[in-house]
C-alpha cells in the first residue's frame, strides 16, 4: 500500500489528474504534442491488481480513441502491460512510466503489431484522414 501511495504522489507530480478508488484509478492527461491527439484531454483507467507490482496494471481508454493499437472498449495493446514471456512487465515498473509509455503509444503506434490492422493501414497509406477519424472520435 505504501508503494501505491508514493505511485499516486508521483503522478501528480509529473502533472497528471488522478481520481482514486482503491485499485482502480483515473488518470486524465493532455494529449501528446505533435499527434493527432494533441490539445484533448484524455481519460485512462489503470486497475491494478492486489498483486500489483508483481502483475501488471489493465489498461483502458475511458475517451473514445482512434489508434492502431487501441481497440473499440479502449484496451491497450501493449508489451509493457503483459507478464513475460509475452510481454516485458517487471515489478520495478511504475505507474509513471506506463502513464507515459501510453501517452508516447499515441503519438508513436506500434504499427508492427496492430491490434486494428485496418486503422494501421490507414495510418500508414492515408496519415491526414487517420488524423480526420482520430478527430472525429474525440468530438
Amino acid at each position: 500500500m505504501l508503494r501505491l501511495l508514493r505511485e499516486l504522489q508521483r503522478l501528480q507530480d509529473f502533472g497528471f489528474s488522478i481520481q482514486n478508488r482503491d485499485y482502480d484509478l483515473t488518470i486524465e492527461f493532455a494529449g501528446p504534442g505533435g499527434s493527432p491527439f494533441e490539445g484533448k484531454m484524455l481519460k485512462l483507467q489503470l486497475q491494478l491488481s492486489p498483486r500489483f507490482p508483481f502483475e501488471p496494471p489493465s489498461a483502458a481508454f475511458l475517451t473514445p480513441v482512434c489508434h492502431p493499437n487501441i481497440d473499440d472498449q479502449g484496451k491497450i495493446c501493449m508489451d509493457l502491460l503483459k507478464l513475460p514471456p509475452a510481454g516485458v512487465w517487471k515489478p520495478t515498473v511504475d505507474l509513471v512510466s506506463v502513464v507515459l509509455a501510453v501517452k508516447h503509444l499515441l503519438a508513436e503506434p506500434n504499427l508492427d503489431s496492430p491490434l486494428l490492422p485496418s486503422i494501421a493501414r490507414l495510418y500508414r497509406e492515408d496519415y491526414a484522414a487517420y488524423c480526420q477519424l482520430v478527430q472525429e472520435k474525440l468530438k
